[in-house]
C-alpha cells in the first residue's frame, strides 16, 4: 500500500476547514451523539488516558476518511496531538474545571468566564481534529469499514503506550458501533440525494448542547 504522509504539526489556525476538516467534524458529532459513546469516551480519557478527538479521528478514516493508518501517520498525527493538546487544549481544560470551583466567587462573572472558556476549548479541539483529517493525504484511500476503524484505534492504543483491558475494549466497541451506523446513515442519506450537515450550515444545525458534550457543552465539563 503506498505510503500516507501527514505534514509538519504546527497548526494554521487561520485556514478555513476543506471538504475534509468539515467532513470529519461532522462525524464526530454524530459519533458523540450515539448511544452509550459519551460515557465511553469519558472512561477511554479517564481510565485509559486516551484522546477523545483522536479517537474519533481514528473512526472517521476508518469509516469515512482515507482507510488504514499507518505507523508513521499515527506517530506524526500524536506529534501533533501533544502540541496542539498538550500546550493549547489543555491548560484552556484546567482552566474550566478551576473556574466550576464556586469557593472562587464572583458567581455570575465566573459563570460567565467559563461559558467562554468552554467555547474556546471546543474550539481548540475542532481545530486540531479538522487539522489532522486535512493534512493527511487523502489521495491514498484503503480499504474502509469496521475492521479498518478497529485497526486504527489499535494501532492508537499501542502507539500511545495505552494497552487495552476488557472494559476499553468493551468502550472501543461502542465507538465502532456508533460509528458504522453514523457511517450508514450518512450512505442512506446520499443514496436519496440528502446531505451531512457542512459548516456553512447554522451552527444550531450542527452541535445541539447536549448532543455532543465533549467536543460541544464540553463533557459536561467536571
Amino acid at each position: 500500500m503506498p505510503q500516507q504522509k501527514l505534514t509538519h504539526p504546527g497548526v494554521n489556525v487561520a485556514s478555513k476547514p476543506d471538504g475534509a476538516g468539515a467532513e470529519v467534524w461532522d462525524f464526530a458529532l454524530a459519533v458523540y451523539a450515539g448511544p452509550g459513546v459519551e460515557a465511553a469516551c469519558l472512561r477511554l480519557q479517564d481510565r485509559g488516558g486516551l484522546d477523545v478527538p483522536t479517537l474519533l479521528f481514528c473512526l472517521w478514516c476508518g469509516f469515512a476518511g482515507p482507510g488504514p493508518l499507518s505507523e508513521p501517520v499515527m506517530a506524526a498525527a500524536l506529534r501533533r496531538v501533544r502540541l496542539w493538546g498538550g500546550g493549547v487544549t489543555a491548560p484552556l481544560r484546567a482552566a474550566r474545571r478551576a473556574l466550576k470551583d464556586e469557593a472562587l466567587g464572583a458567581d455570575a462573572a465566573r459563570t460567565a468566564l467559563r461559558a467562554a472558556v468552554i467555547e474556546t476549548e471546543r474550539r481548540s479541539e475542532r481545530i486540531m481534529l479538522e487539522a489532522l483529517a486535512t493534512e493527511i493525504d487523502a489521495a491514498l484511500p484503503g480499504s474502509r469499514g469496521a475492521a479498518t476503524a478497529r485497526a486504527n484505534l489499535a494501532l492508537y492504543c499501542r502507539a500511545a503506550g495505552r494497552p487495552t483491558d476488557t472494559n476499553a475494549a468493551a468502550d472501543l466497541d461502542i465507538l465502532v458501533a456508533a460509528a458504522r451506523s453514523v457511517d450508514r446513515d450518512e450512505a442512506v442519506a446520499v443514496e436519496h440525494g440528502q446531505h451531512a450537515v457542512t459548516d456553512a450550515e447554522p451552527a444550531a444545525a450542527q452541535c445541539q448542547p447536549a448532543a455532543f458534550d465533549r467536543l460541544g457543552d464540553p463533557r459536561k465539563r467536571h
